[in-house]
């Protein structure tokens, strides 16, 4: 997770700040929080260990490794105060780590596959003091594809207790 953490957010951004940072659409939050996800030390390794655990914990573990963090020099810790464009950021971040995690890992994809999480397709800035329109990001689609088949094909052959069969369905599914 240390190795996936980007600058911590300000607790105290305001609405024209959060259309600086956000832009027409998001892209250049979403190249930054892709380009953190692809540094070498974000191995296979990082994300394979969530094989080793139930989906219960995993749902946990996502949620935990999604959450961008609030910058801890920032006031929010003497008064407890977070802007609505601060919580706004926060959900955009927050939604795209997730995707970037999902792309990355059969387990996270396998959990979106039967239920146990959701994968937004969007996300979006909202400007509640200005009332201003919200600013929607589309976000990468997550889908089956031939470069999840050995990862899939990992977790049928070692009897994976956890995804084992789910991995074995969803090989069936792709015509494996």
């Amino acid at each position: 997770m240390y190795y996936t953490r980007q600058p911590g957010l300000s607790p105290t951004l305001n609405e024209k700040a959060l259309k600086r940072i956000v832009g027409a659409d998001g892209s250049a939050i979403k190249s930054s929080v892709a380009r953190a996800w692809q540094k070498n030390e974000v191995g296979n390794s990082f994300i394979d260990v969530l094989e080793e655990f139930s989906p219960e914990i995993n749902i946990e573990m996502i949620d935990l490794i999604s959450q961008p963090y609030f910058n801890s020099k920032a006031p929010i810790y003497k008064n407890t105060l977070v802007t609505y464009a601060s919580q706004s950021l926060f959900e955009v971040y927050y939604n795209v780590r997730l995707i970037e995690l999902t792309k990355r890992s059969v387990v996270v994809k396998l959990l979106a596959t039967y239920g146990y999480i959701n994968i937004p397709r969007t996300t979006s800035a909202e400007f509640r003091i200005s009332g201003d329109p919200k600013i929607v990001i589309f976000l990468d689609d997550v889908s089956w594809d031939e470069y999840d088949v050995p990862g899939l094909q990992s977790l049928v052959e070692s009897n994976n207790p956890y995804y084992g069969n789910a991995a074995a369905a969803q090989l069936h599914s792709m015509g494996y």
